[in-house]
């Protein structure tokens, strides 16, 4: 074969040629796939982060995108948590890794810690109530079928 020529790839065997279906996307597709979702993810911590400057809030900008996509989310845009959730599902395996520099700094600076340890105690005691408050607040708003949190009836 001379320089400027190209061979044409094989067709698949018989067997594999129609064999994928919708649920069983091709390697190219499925990372493809992955990484759009990962740029949505990232568009919309940028968009928290642009917010977040413009209006002075006193949150992060990464804390306000994720709250951003959650509004997008429970409006239900069409095709977005089909998107993002292969991403999230794969940043979720991963969170154990995302804990270890958190760790090393806390093990590195123990000497305040110990001066303040009642301080840090209240801190993620509060912290721990809150996030099983919104855990169980949100186990229940699903298994209602998504329809929120109703309120009790009053009366007989």
């Amino acid at each position: 074969m001379s320089g400027g020529e190209r061979r044409a790839l094989p067709d698949p065997p018989d067997d594999e040629a129609g064999s994928r279906g919708e649920d069983d996307p091709s390697p190219r597709v499925a990372i493809a796939s992955w990484l759009l979702g990962f740029a949505i993810l990232c568009g919309f911590e940028l968009l928290g982060e642009l917010v977040s400057a413009a209006t002075h809030v006193p949150l992060p900008g990464s804390i306000v995108g994720m709250l951003l996509l959650l509004a997008a989310l429970f409006a239900r845009v069409p095709r977005l948590e089909r998107l993002v959730r292969p991403v999230g599902d794969s940043l979720i395996a991963l969170m154990p890794l995302f804990l270890v520099p958190l760790a090393a700094g806390l093990v590195e600076h123990v000497d305040e810690l110990a001066s303040q340890w009642l301080v840090f105690l209240v801190t993620v005691l509060v912290g721990w109530l809150a996030c099983a408050l919104a855990a169980v607040a949100g186990f229940v708003a699903l298994s209602r079928g998504g329809r929120g949190v109703r309120r009790a009836r009053r009366g007989p």
